[in-house]
């Protein structure tokens, strides 16, 4: 094949990034993706593959564009440090070694793909935590639904909200009253929030994990597993006050149609106008 990042016998970095960018727009136009670039270094002298398929300049064309680089180095004619180098300068490398290929990526690589990850953990996490409050909000709106069994289905839809949901246990004390997973059992890996109606504690929500885990922020828990517990401790303080004001109007509409069944006759006197 022609030599044409060669002209003049000499290498020009940004010659070959113009024609990459050229092709590359070419390929869109045909309604390909993208482009992919294949070069192979074994014609270049050692000082030009720094400046051939790795450094900033590359990474900056190949971030803007649809487009990805696949460099290849003789690895019989590298020493130890350049092999090094040449995997220190791309996102991975693909080596042959002894008959067998193996893959090898870059520190900075590792690191991004570990952020990645990371964020989509968190992610993912705090889609388990809005299940759990949406799943609590909804109950609320099912019809005839007694504050019991609402207290009741809360505790089954904490513990997937949690980092271990598997040996997650939650608890619900109301007065005299438990409401709990079916799991539940106190041990020292507990985290507790005040249920708070009426400017006062009328309730406690309790999380345990029945097996030891590793220390996080607070025991065990995360800092926003703690977030999590009192805002549903808050939610649920919220949800108890409105049952008992619908409760406590139930009741005063039973007894105002008992008063008014027991009169014989209703007197009623019309103002002249």
């Amino acid at each position: 094949p022609g030599k044409w990042y060669l002209k003049s016998d000499t290498f020009n970095l940004q010659r070959v990034l113009n024609t990459w960018i050229d092709k590359h727009n070419q390929a869109l136009l045909k309604g390909f993706d993208g482009l992919r670039v294949a070069g192979n270094t074994s014609c270049l002298e050692k000082r030009d593959w720094r400046n051939s398929y790795c450094g900033e300049a590359i990474e900056k064309t190949i971030g803007q564009y649809q487009m990805m680089a696949l460099c290849a180095f003789p690895l019989d004619k590298c020493k130890a440090s350049e092999i090094i180098d040449v995997v220190g300068n791309h996102r991975a490398a693909l080596i042959r070694h002894n008959g067998t290929w193996e893959i090898i990526e870059s520190s900075e690589r590792k690191q991004i793909r570990g952020a990645l990850q990371k964020k989509t953990d968190n992610i993912a996490e705090r889609i388990k935590e809005l299940n759990c409050l949406y799943g609590i909000s909804s109950l609320v709106e099912k019809p005839g639904i007694s504050l019991e069994d609402i207290l009741q289905r809360t505790v089954d839809l904490i513990p997937p909200a949690w980092q271990y949901p598997e040996i997650t246990g939650a608890q619900i004390n109301l007065e005299h009253q438990a409401f709990q997973t079916k799991n539940y059992k106190e041990t020292i890996w507990k985290q507790s929030a005040a249920i708070i109606g009426k400017d006062e504690p009328i309730a406690t929500l309790n999380i345990c994990y029945l097996e030891e885990r590793p220390k996080s922020e607070e025991g065990p828990f995360l800092k926003e597993e703690r977030k999590l517990i009192n805002a549903i401790a808050e939610q649920l303080g919220n949800i108890i006050e409105r049952k008992r004001a619908e409760e406590a109007l139930r009741e005063s509409e039973k007894k105002y149609r008992t008063f008014s069944s027991n009169i014989p006759g209703m007197v009623y006197q019309a103002r002249p106008d």
